[in-house]
């Protein structure tokens, strides 16, 4: 006789296709999360999760900062960073750089470039950091 398969579906704020894909390629994989800073100055990051701080690093122009980890099988990685930089205005700039919901189907590798306006993802495919977002208050 085969071996039987049995794939569970569920959807956790991704399509029933994807959240299968992941099923059937097993526990997720070790990610990497780069931030790059894009701006002119120095771009101060504090990052962190619920249960790692990892701490405030201050980097040059075109300098970068990396960690890596492995998401949860829960869906419910999230890592979230403040930014600040000579002549910002408003204040900190925050937004959720690793969101496991919005990330694991789409980057191992994430890369970040960090502008004034928000962070971008580099896209593999368009070879372009083309997914920009805008940061939050």
């Amino acid at each position: 006789m085969g071996k039987q398969t049995t794939t569970t579906t569920t959807t956790i704020g991704s399509s029933p296709a994807a959240v299968e894909k992941v099923v059937e390629d097993g526990p997720p994989k070790p990610t990497r999360v780069t931030i790059t800073n894009g701006l002119t100055s120095q771009l101060t990051v504090h990052c962190k999760s619920k249960d790692d701080d990892l701490g405030t690093k201050v980097l040059p122009n075109n300098a970068s900062f990396s960690w890596h980890f492995t998401p949860s099988v829960f869906w419910n990685t999230l890592f979230f960073c403040s930014f600040d930089w000579e002549g910002n205005t408003g204040g900190l700039k925050r937004f959720d750089i690793y969101v496991e919901k919005r990330d694991l189907l789409r980057c191992l590798d994430c890369n970040w470039l960090i502008n004034q306006s928000g962070p971008c993802l580099y896209n593999k495919e368009a070879k372009a950091y083309d997914k920009c977002y805008s940061f939050r208050s």
